[in-house]
Parts: C-alpha cells; sequence; structure tokens
C-alpha cells in the first residue's frame, strides 16, 4: 500500500483551503459521509442544484494521492463549469437536487 496506508487531505472553503493533513486510508470513508450528512443540509437550506463536499485525486499509477472536502453549494452551471470539466482523473462526491 502507498505511503503507510496514509493519504493526504485538504479543506477548502468558499475563503480558500482553511485545513490540511494526512489521515489513515481507511478513515476517508466515514469522513466522506460525515461531508455527505451536513452538505444535504445545506442542500435543502439554501435550494442549490448541487453541493459540492469531496473529490478524491489519484496520481498516475492509479493510487489515491489527495482528498478534498468541501460544502459548496452550486447552481447547474457553477457545478458544470467548475466541476464536471475538471474532474478527468478523479472521483467527485456531490449531492444533487434532482
Amino acid at each position: 500500500m502507498k505511503n503507510g496506508g496514509w493519504v493526504r487531505w485538504r479543506h477548502w472553503t468558499a475563503n480558500g483551503m482553511v485545513a490540511f493533513g494526512q489521515m489513515p486510508l481507511r478513515d476517508v470513508g466515514r469522513e466522506l459521509q460525515k461531508f455527505e450528512a451536513e452538505a444535504i443540509k445545506i442542500l435543502k437550506e439554501t435550494g442549490a442544484d448541487h453541493v459540492l463536499y469531496g473529490v478524491k485525486e489519484y496520481d498516475s499509477d492509479g493510487n489515491l494521492d489527495t482528498v478534498r472536502f468541501y460544502l459548496e453549494p452550486m447552481s447547474e452551471q457553477e457545478f458544470e463549469d467548475r466541476v464536471v470539466k475538471n474532474s478527468a482523473g478523479m472521483t467527485v462526491y456531490a449531492v444533487h437536487k434532482r
């Protein structure tokens, strides 16, 4: 297992990166679930079309390199422009109105 089972993470808000570090690979799913629960609340509160809550980035060998956490409500156009068009080689986690 690359990096001894650890993965880098970053937490981004509208104001930029607010936290970063490393976590055991086994904890990534649990953290994504926490962000998903918050994203669902934000989706209901804001009426946004989408709420982006996570992105997994992979290295050239296909190994998980970095996990980025967000809680960003977005319109359909924002999601298309900022996420869909730039998601090659990544796994995107978001909740959607539809």
